[in-house]
């Protein structure tokens, strides 16, 4: 069984949730192969292979990054490419061809009450145009401010968050 996560991170916190649910897809399906692949660097290739696609990406102005965004995090300290091929470029390029399996969406955000948006149900809402099939509601894991950490527990979350993520996609795959 073959698992990609791909995923945009500025800041590194969407990179270690993302991390935290390979660890848990891989407790859940020790078999599987994981891997977590940066979006600059990520294939349509990679996607079309994997029986499961996780997207993550950090929610930035409402919804996905865009380049002004990437700029405006690259100047209060990411570790970013603004010219960096993001989340929402990297859905765009990808065919129906590319998505035909199982789906799922993470995105990062501040824990503000007062902000709205979510990178991942917009994700979602792109693979599931694919022919994506998805195996959860899109998922936020909540930041204590933009260069973060993740709140408490976060992490603990995301690993949860991925053991159930494998054990869905055990039940939804017919064995060969």
């Amino acid at each position: 069984m073959r698992v990609v996560i791909v995923c945009e991170s500025c800041f590194g916190n969407t990179g270690s949730i993302a991390s935290a649910v390979a660890d848990g897809l891989r407790d859940a399906v020790p078999d599987a192969d994981v891997s977590v692949l940066d979006v600059s660097g990520a294939s349509p290739d990679a996607a079309a292979a994997a029986d499961l696609l996780v997207v993550a990406a950090p929610t930035h102005t409402f919804g996905l990054s865009r380049p002004g965004s990437r700029r405006a995090a690259q100047q209060m300290g990411a570790t970013i490419t603004p010219s960096v091929t993001g989340m929402r470029e990297w859905l765009g390029s990808l065919a129906r061809t590319d998505v035909g399996g199982h789906v799922a969406a993470l995105d990062t955000r501040l824990s503000s009450a007062l902000l709205w948006g979510s990178a991942a149900r917009a994700m979602m809402r792109r693979l599931r145009s694919l022919g994506g099939t998805s195996l959860a509601p899109p998922e936020t894991f909540w930041l204590r401010d933009m260069a973060g950490p993740p709140l408490d527990a976060e992490q603990s979350r995301a690993r949860l968050w991925g053991a159930m993520l494998g054990e869905r996609l055990v039940s939804a795959t017919p064995v060969r």
